[in-house]
């Protein structure tokens, strides 16, 4: 517990009981990382029209700004998918806290749409992986959330 001169943010806030604790929201000071690696080559206009739809989508997703996501889009990578080249892709989403079974439906639906759009790679061809980290795994401005 705080003492009363103690200045620092306390993440947690008291409920009606006295002793049950709950995490605070601290969206501001969460990100999300999302990575996409496809075969498909891929033009400046199209990278920067997936990094604008997918950090929006990420964001409204999560509930995070957009100011704390970053895109990382890798084309023309040599992939195989199923025994093929035809277009494909993998994904990583790296999040402190947001993730869970339906969040991350959502984001594997809206993601895969976004690469259908863009580069005509079907959801039978696109995997991702969603990781929850503790903000201490992550490095941000010379040091960790």
């Amino acid at each position: 517990m705080c003492n009363k001169g103690d200045k620092r943010e306390s993440r947690y806030s008291l409920t009606n009981h006295p002793f049950h604790l709950e995490p605070l929201a601290l969206e501001e000071e969460e990100n999300a990382y999302l990575e996409i690696y496809t075969n498909v080559p891929v033009d400046a206009v199209t990278t920067s029209d997936i990094l604008k739809d997918a950090t929006k989508a990420v964001a409204k997703t999560i509930g995070k700004p957009e100011s704390y996501v970053m895109i990382l889009v890798n084309g023309g990578v040599p992939m195989a998918f199923a025994g093929t080249e035809a277009p494909a892709a993998y994904g990583e989403l790296i999040s402190i806290g947001g993730l869970g079974p339906s969040v991350n439906s959502k984001l594997s639906s809206t993601i895969a749409d976004i690469l259908q759009t863009k580069l005509s790679i079907d959801a039978s061809r696109f995997y991702i992986k969603f990781y929850d980290v503790q903000r201490s795994y992550f490095g941000f401005n010379g040091s960790t959330f």
